[in-house]
């Protein structure tokens, strides 16, 4: 039991903005309870085998020594003298899920990487990638140096891997770098500061849980449950791991001696009668004198949902969240609620809350955004950024009187040429709208700015949009396996 358990000295310890609501010691039963759970998981090959994860690593050491060869190369290119190309150093450090030690089978890797102020960022990527490149085992698949959080997105060895770069003010990385101390970030570049944050945030999350033990198996359980719902998806408004990540470690503040499965149980409940005009912090938001943008509560009066990350600058995790999906989402954690509240005794309690949600059941009505491109590599860029914008078309059709509830599948459906994909929004509509909802004008609107606000070149690629009903889904989508 010890594994569960504080020291005495840790005992009246306050977790994050409150004392905790439930302070007793598992008993023999609630252990019991999460050896259940721990069994459902690994029976849905959740976990990755002690063999997959020393690939992981394996895959992490041989990026960073990539990493620090290149920094070698940029100094003796740039003509550095000899004594600061000696102590250049650089740092490559995970962050995220792996960071966190969750070792999930269908996780990516989250990497950082740190470089001196002297090399470029457009450097990283463009000479960085084409050594990427050069790596026998190593796919780029895409360089977003335009996004918020620009980023390398690779395959190495059949594990997906994503690569941001943060240059510090300073000409060498040193191993005692302390990348959590705010004041290096005082000048710093904004974009070094948002590549930094994943890593600052995975760190902060970690030294405010009061058990990790606790927290892993229950996030993983957190995570099983939304990606099998199908509301895990940030870019199309639903939950992500770090807003999964900061919800339950609110929990285990709450509840600091709590077994997973209580964890879980608790997370259910809480959350199912939340006010969402009140974020989720885990701490007293902190202030520096950088003047880098940051979350404060007036904005909770725009927002949706609001899951504050803890590192400074403080952001709102979950800021893509929309009226439609958190209806969703309130739908689908009350489901939770009232499966836990059967007791967690019931055997069947996690196969019940693991239960995937079957999105050609749900919805019988579907929007149909078609993406077509001359090459499979431009195709993939354009699904990838269509999947971004989707979200604004469900707040458009959202604010339509006529449609009770809509919903973006996570799933795309590509044809068997590989030169056409088909996005889907599964709507309910009122039984006296059927046969006169008109949503054409809300389409062409929504491709009309996918064209313009594209950064790439849009030539031969075409966008269409249908309404379709369930029978007809196989004429749109000739490559589908359509589900009743």
């Amino acid at each position: 039991m010890s594994r569960f358990l504080k020291t005495s000295e840790d005992s009246s310890k306050r977790f994050g903005l409150s004392r905790p609501i439930r302070e007793e010691f598992p008993s023999v039963e609630k252990l019991h309870q999460t050896t259940r759970l721990t069994e459902s998981l690994k029976t849905a090959n959740v976990f990755s085998s002690r063999a997959e994860l020393e690939h992981r690593e394996k895959i992490v050491g041989n990026l960073s020594s990539l990493f620090k060869q290149w920094l070698q190369e940029m100094c003796t290119e740039m003509n550095v003298p000899q004594l600061v190309r000696e102590q250049v150093g650089g740092k490559v450090l995970s962050y995220g899920s792996f960071a966190m030690g969750q070792n999930m089978k269908d996780a990516d890797i989250d990497l950082l990487c740190v470089g001196p102020r002297f090399i470029p960022r457009e450097s990283f990527f463009s000479s960085f990638v084409e050594k990427l490149r050069g790596q026998q085992h190593v796919q780029v698949k895409h360089v977003l140096e335009n996004a918020f959080v620009p980023v390398i997105k690779l395959i190495v060895e059949s594990v997906e891997v994503d690569m941001v770069y943060a240059k510090i003010n300073g000409r060498r990385v040193s191993d005692s770098l302390d990348l959590m101390d705010s004041t290096i970030l005082q000048e710093m570049d904004v974009i070094s500061v948002r590549s930094l944050q994943g890593y600052r945030d995975t760190q902060e999350i970690m030294s405010l849980v009061p058990n990790a033990y606790t927290f892993r198996l229950a996030l993983a359980a957190i995570k099983q449950w939304a990606k099998r719902r199908n509301i895990y998806s940030n870019m199309l408004g639903f939950l992500c791991g770090v807003s999964c990540a900061i919800m339950l470690a609110r929990i285990c503040q709450m509840c600091p001696y709590a077994t997973a499965a209580v964890t879980v149980a608790t997370f259910f409940r809480v959350y199912s009668s939340w006010n969402w005009a009140s974020p989720v912090m885990l701490r007293v938001p902190e202030e520096q004198n950088c003047n880098l943008p940051s979350w404060n509560p007036s904005m909770t009066r725009q927002e949706q949902m609001a899951i504050i990350t803890p590192s400074y600058p403080q952001q709102n995790s979950s800021y893509n969240v929309n009226p439609s999906t958190i209806k969703i989402m309130k739908e689908e954690i009350r489901r939770g609620h009232a499966i836990m509240e059967h007791g967690l005794q019931n055997r069947s309690l996690w196969k019940q809350l693991f239960e995937p949600s079957d999105f050609f059941k749900e919805y019988s009505n579907y929007v149909v955004l078609r993406v077509s491109a001359p090459t499979q590599a431009k195709l993939e860029d354009w699904t990838s950024y269509l999947q971004s914008r989707v979200r604004h078309l469900v707040e458009a059709l959202g604010r339509n009187p006529n449609i009770s509830a809509i919903c973006p599948s996570p799933q795309s459906f590509t044809e068997r040429d590989g030169l056409s994909t088909s996005l889907l929004l599964g709507i309910k509509i009122h039984s006296s709208a059927v046969n006169r909802l008109d949503l054409r004008s809300n389409a062409r609107r929504f491709i009309q700015r996918v064209y313009t606000d594209a950064k790439s070149s849009t030539e031969g690629i075409h966008i269409d949009a249908n309404f379709s009903d369930r029978s007809r889904l196989k004429e749109l989508i000739p490559a589908m396996r359509h589900r009743q």
